[in-house]
């Protein structure tokens, strides 16, 4: 059975449930084992397994680990996973078992398993596998020996499958890239620098770029995609603060390293360096830097943002990273001379 782990927002499907009923009773609360017990031995879960084959696995994330229950069909052989410890913390804050069986069977159905040997054969396929070659900037403390990456900076340039057309396009849908794929596909022979270069192509064309000040309304404007050469006589260049990202809004941080321009054209438009500022793991924003002073005050607001608004999962970075203008060269904020 091969579990692929999509990208299936179960926070917000579990705001539908109404946690803010009164919390139980200590002494009526089911352990988790006992609640865990409950929902894999329900009519209703069991309906979804033809083969009653239904698993408890550990999930293991950057932030800490879950239970994650899958569930295997006869037809699909990958399913997506669902965190029984978000949904105990549900039960323990006073929402039904009954309403939250009925939700956990609401996102199995809206996110549905599938045949995981027709994955397996389009990534044997070199051409299909080179063209969904994708890459994004993590934490280093989210590699492991078996994932194909490269070390940027004090991050990790890792590399994925992007795999949304052929398992649903409902949601994003990557495979991470092992050493594994690598020899089922046949590329064992290619190094890194080929991978990411390829992967970093394939992302050109996906970047999204806007201003912040047009962050609230963006998402309802196709047409709010700016191109950096155009800014000098754009509007938006008294409003410099941009955000850069991919056009799906997924792992789009690493935008900037992918079109090489992007920093170059934008750093000759405000004659100036130009702080990338990591919002998550899903978008940076770019801002000239006017001194030193400016350093240590983006550096402690990524640190509060992150510690007071962004998920464990999504976080890039607790600093900022600085683009020379006169180098053309990325530091980390860390290793910048603020005393200068």
């Amino acid at each position: 059975m091969i579990i692929l782990y999509e990208n299936i927002n179960e926070e917000n499907n579990a705001d539908t449930l109404d946690s803010k009923q009164s919390g139980k009773e200590n002494c009526n609360l089911m352990s988790f084992e006992e609640f865990k017990n409950n929902i894999i031995s329900d009519s209703r879960i069991k309906e979804l397994s033809d083969t009653e084959d239904i698993k408890i696995h550990t999930i293991s994330t950057s932030s800490k680990p879950y239970k994650g229950m899958t569930l295997q069909t006869k037809s699909n052989n990958a399913t997506p996973t669902i965190n029984l410890n978000m949904y105990y913390d549900l039960y323990k804050n006073g929402v039904e078992l009954n309403d939250i069986i009925d939700e956990i069977v609401e996102v199995y159905n809206r996110n549905p398993g599938f045949d995981a040997t027709y994955i397996s054969k389009q990534l044997e396929n070199k051409e299909w596998f080179l063209e969904n070659l994708c890459c994004r900037l993590l934490p280093k403390d989210r590699s492991n020996d078996e994932n194909i990456f490269k070390e940027w900076q004090d991050l990790i340039i890792d590399l994925y499958i992007d795999a949304t057309s052929i398992i649903n396009s409902h949601c994003i849908s990557t495979i991470r890239l092992t050493k594994g794929l690598i020899k089922m596909s046949g590329l064992e022979n290619m190094d890194i620098d080929e991978l990411i270069e390829i992967a970093m192509n394939n992302l050109k064309t996906n970047y999204y770029m806007y201003p912040l000040a047009d962050s609230f309304s963006v998402f309802d404007n196709k047409n709010a995609n700016v191109e950096v050469d155009q800014l000098i006589n754009n509007i938006y260049s008294n409003y410099p603060e941009f955000i850069v990202t991919s056009k799906s809004k997924m792992y789009g941080s690493i935008m900037f390293l992918a079109n090489e321009s992007i920093l170059k054209e934008y750093a000759n438009i405000f004659q100036s360096d130009v702080a990338i500022i990591p919002s998550s793991v899903h978008e940076v924003l770019l801002r000239p830097i006017i001194d030193n002073g400016d350093i240590r005050i983006l550096n402690n607001m990524v640190k509060e943002v992150n510690q007071e608004g962004v998920e464990p999962d999504d976080i890039l970075s607790d600093h900022i990273y600085i683009y020379n203008r006169k180098d053309k060269t990325i530091t980390s904020a860390l290793s910048f001379d603020i005393s200068a």
